[in-house]
C-alpha cells in the first residue's frame, strides 16, 4: 500500500517508492527520497501511524501467545500432579514406546487407572489421541520419579524401556519402595530373564517371542 500510494501521489518510481516505505515503517530516520508534495506528506504520517500499530498489534499478539501457552501448560501440569496424587490402587507404565502404547490403550478400554511415565516428547506426541492421559515427564529410573507416580499406593508396575538394564534397574527401585508391588518387565533378550526375576520381576514377557509366535501359529 505505501508503495502504491507513493507512486501514484508522488509520481515516483517503485524502487523509490518501496525504499521511501521501507525506511518510514522501520522509522530508521531516513532523508526522504524527494521532496513530498502535502498530500505526501498526509499519507506518510498515516502510514506511519498504521505501521506503528500493526507493529503493536503483532508484538502484543505474539506475547500473549506465548504468555497464555505457557500459563495453559503450568495450569495442566499442576492438574495432572493433583490428579496423579489422588490415584490409589493404579498401575504405573513406564515406558511410551509402541509396546507401551498397546497397552496404554488396553488400560483405558478396560477402564484401569493408570500414569505414564516418558521422558521422550514425541513418544508423548504419538499418544496424544488417549484422552486424560495422565503422565510424568521424566527419568523412570529415578526413586523421585516412581514416588511422584504414586508408587506407593500403586498396585502395579510395567516396564517396557528398549534396554534390559534399564528395565532391570526399574524393577529394582520400584520392589524397594514397594514390596508388595506387582511387577511386570519387558524382556529384549532372553538371556537376561534370570535377572529381571531375581531384581524383582513377577513375570517377564517378549514382545518379540510372543510376536513371532502368534505369526507361526497363524500361518500353521
Amino acid at each position: 500500500i505505501g508503495t502504491m500510494g507513493y507512486t501514484i501521489l508522488e509520481g515516483w518510481t517503485p524502487a523509490d517508492s518501496l525504499y521511501m516505505t521501507i525506511i518510514t515503517m522501520t522509522t530508521v530516520g531516513y532523508s526522504e527520497v524527494h521532496p513530498l508534495t502535502e498530500a505526501g506528506r498526509l499519507f506518510t504520517m498515516g502510514l506511519i501511524i498504521i505501521s506503528i500499530g500493526i507493529a503493536g498489534y503483532a508484538f502484543s499478539s505474539l506475547t500473549a501467545f506465548i504468555v497464555e501457552g505457557e500459563i495453559r501448560l503450568i495450569l495442566r501440569g499442576r492438574k495432572m500432579d493433583k490428579q496423579i496424587a489422588n490415584l490409589h490402587h493404579h498401575i504405573i507404565l513406564c515406558g511410551m514406546g509402541r509396546t507401551g502404547l498397546h497397552i496404554a490403550e488396553e488400560f483405558v478400554r478396560t477402564h484401569t487407572p493408570f500414569v505414564v511415565i516418558e521422558q521422550a516428547p514425541e513418544a508423548l506426541e504419538e499418544a496424544e489421541h488417549i484422552t486424560n492421559l495422565l503422565y510424568l515427564k521424566q527419568d523412570a529410573t529415578q526413586d523421585e520419579t516412581l514416588l511422584a507416580a504414586g508408587i506407593k499406593q500403586a498396585r502395579g508396575l510395567v516396564t517396557t524401556l528398549a534396554e534390559d538394564k534399564d528395565n532391570v534397574f526399574v524393577v529394582l527401585c520400584a520392589r524397594s519402595l514397594n514390596p508388595k508391588l506387582r511387577i511386570i518387565s519387558r524382556l529384549v533378550e532372553e538371556k537376561n530373564a534370570d535377572l529381571l526375576r531375581k531384581a524383582g520381576a513377577d513375570h517377564t514377557v517378549s514382545p518379540d517371542a510372543i510376536g513371532g509366535l502368534r505369526m507361526a501359529s497363524v500361518m500353521l
